[in-house]
């Protein structure tokens, strides 16, 4: 069983019908779903027929019971999660490019921003039972520190959600097995400007000297950079069509996930997580509804990976 712990939201999506004119109504279309980091991660490994249980938190509104209710069609367990009672779910309102791509995004997280120290030590028979916990920085500072801390055997991987909650895990980097930023994120996680595949392989080496020893680095188009401080490369899936990248990274985390799982070779975990990205991005959804095991191997087969 996997363990997702993190952040559970709302989603609610503008995608302009052409190019944005800023200051001014642009016609095009909004869409709303379920979101977040953790939840979407945790619908990526249902889908991938990995048993998962998700520790997040809800309000006790209608949002939550409809997210609730469609966990539980999708065989997540969500009894772990936190119910907070007189407060709204989480909401993530996002602005897309006529292309797919973000543009900007406004995260209200009040709701997991409960998720503190004490809860998690009542969450220890759930863990205990875990063979693998993502994280995603939705958390405190403090709570990732003391989950970390707290279950030293358990393997974490860190999903950095964003370059502004990424430095809530830079203290923390050496409890993570594995680690998955886009390039703003590993630069806020080093301290690194990243401008070249020099400086790329100078940040990855940084958080290998953190203690991370699984470093995966989104280059968005350019593939995921992929390093375990001997061996090093690049995966990139074929090209292909574009509909939403908004749920690629989430993707993209379980994909690693999934091969940590079965045992795979460092490459093997970077196919299964570039061919996951792609397949999600290719979708409006932030969840590709098509994913299943035979159609990432079979996706996870088509990328092309470069050693360096």
């Amino acid at each position: 069983m996997v363990a997702v712990i993190g952040g559970t939201n709302i989603d609610i999506q503008g995608f302009p019908a052409h190019a944005l004119s800023l200051h001014d109504s642009n016609p095009g279309r909004v869409r709303s779903a379920s979101g977040g980091v953790a939840r979407n991660i945790a619908e990526n490994l249902a889908r991938l027929e990995v048993p998962v249980a998700l520790l997040s938190a809800f309000g006790d509104d209608g949002f939550a019971q409809d997210l609730l209710a469609e966990l539980r069609d999708l065989g997540v367990d969500s009894t772990p999660s936190l119910i907070l009672p007189g407060r709204a779910t989480s909401v993530y309102l996002c602005l897309m490019d006529e292309k797919g791509g973000l543009l900007a995004a406004v995260s209200d997280m009040e709701s997991v921003e409960q998720i503190d120290p004490a809860w998690i030590d009542r969450q220890a028979e759930s863990l205990a039972r875990a063979q693998l916990c993502v994280v995603d920085a939705n958390l405190s500072e403090e709570s990732i520190g003391h989950l970390v801390r707290s279950f030293p055997d358990l393997p974490f991987v860190l999903d950095t959600v964003s370059a502004a909650k990424a430095v809530r895990a830079r203290a923390h980097l050496g409890g993570f097995l594995a680690a998955k930023p886009n390039l703003r994120e590993a630069e806020v996680l080093t301290g690194c400007v990243i401008r070249s595949d020099e400086d790329l392989e100078g940040a990855a080496a940084r958080l290998h000297e953190a203690g991370t020893r699984l470093v995966f680095i989104s280059l968005g188009e350019r593939g995921l950079y992929f390093s375990d401080g001997q061996r090093r490369g690049r995966a990139v899936a074929p090209p292909g069509p574009t509909a939403n990248t908004n749920g690629a990274g989430d993707a993209a985390t379980a994909g690693i996930a999934l091969g940590l799982l079965r045992g795979a070779s460092l490459e093997g975990m970077a196919r299964l997580a570039a061919a996951a990205a792609s397949l999600a991005a290719g979708v409006p959804e932030v969840v590709n509804r098509s994913l299943s095991p035979t159609l990432l191997d079979a996706a996870a087969a088509e990328v092309a990976v470069e050693l360096r």
